[in-house]
């Protein structure tokens, strides 16, 4: 081999390394500080607007005094008394992994856990539609549920995952049946105060679905996982909401939360989120 051909095998072997380390590089797909006097940005996100549970979705999170955006349930809606006021907000993006890589959605949230029973707050990923048959869903969740925070210094965290699951003939603690579909959730101890802020991720790659806390030494720590066909394949956007669930979830409802048609009587519960962020990366499998 000449010296000329050499160098050119050299400098081939040197951008064939650059692109293989630009491939395999960590990427923000995302990102969402809240600052904005709306709170979220509005080119990122949609306000949900539709009744769930006790109450109606339509009021977006607003910023606090401490910069974080504050994602609640209100005692008192002006806009359908009678019921409570709630917040849920989806982005306009859909998400999905590419082959041999892995979406980190991450979170830096306090949930105000202690006040009042009855709520939850969630971070997580959701689509639907109509496929095989019947009107069907893919999910990924964290939730909160107050109830099993309410004075407590060690809480739980609900984890679970949806896979083509039936909504037409809903069938509940179901693992990849051909009917029915795939829906598994498990409260999980997280041995900390959700009240403080914290950091949360799940992890959603082929195969893998993954739900971690942040340490204070910076690792991540594993709280739980789905695997193979029990994951979400379907493309879905990230939401985060607090609702307050009718006594059809008995885990998560409580009777003492009651909405008002008095505006001076309001009362807000929920959690304050930091930041929401996406990271693209290389699977770790």
């Amino acid at each position: 081999m000449s010296v000329r051909s050499m160098v050119w095998m050299t400098w081939l072997l040197v951008i064939a390394s650059v692109h293989a380390g630009a491939a395999s590089a960590q990427t923000r797909i995302f990102r969402d500080d809240f600052n904005g006097a709306a709170g979220s940005t509005p080119s990122q996100w949609w306000v949900e607007d539709h009744y769930q549970g006790r109450g109606k979705f339509g009021q977006a999170g607003w910023v606090n005094g401490s910069g974080a955006m504050d994602v609640s349930v209100g005692r008192y809606n002006a806009s359908a008394p009678g019921v409570l006021a709630q917040t849920s907000m989806r982005t306009q993006r859909l998400f999905q992994p590419s082959p041999g890589r892995v979406l980190d959605f991450r979170i830096r949230a306090r949930i105000w856990g202690q006040d009042q029973r009855g709520i939850v707050t969630a971070f997580f990923l959701y689509s639907q539609g109509q496929r095989n048959g019947a009107f069907r869903s893919d999910e990924a969740d964290i939730e909160w549920l107050t109830n099993a925070a309410a004075n407590r210094t060690d809480d739980s965290m609900l984890i679970s995952t949806w896979h083509n699951w039936n909504r037409d003939d809903p069938h509940y603690d179901i693992d990849q049946h051909p009917q029915f579909g795939t829906q598994i959730s498990r409260l999980e101890p997280l041995g900390f105060d959700i009240g403080g802020w914290q950091t949360y991720t799940i992890r959603w790659g082929q195969g893998v679905l993954e739900f971690f806390v942040d340490q204070p030494n910076g690792q991540w720590r594993y709280i739980g996982g789905y695997y193979g066909g029990q994951v979400p394949t379907q493309p879905m956007h990230l939401f985060v909401n607090a609702w307050a669930p009718d006594s059809s979830w008995s885990q998560a409802f409580d009777a003492s939360l009651q909405p008002t048609s008095n505006p001076a009587q309001q009362a807000w519960h929920g959690m304050s989120v930091d930041w929401i962020e996406v990271l693209d990366r290389p699977s770790p499998n």
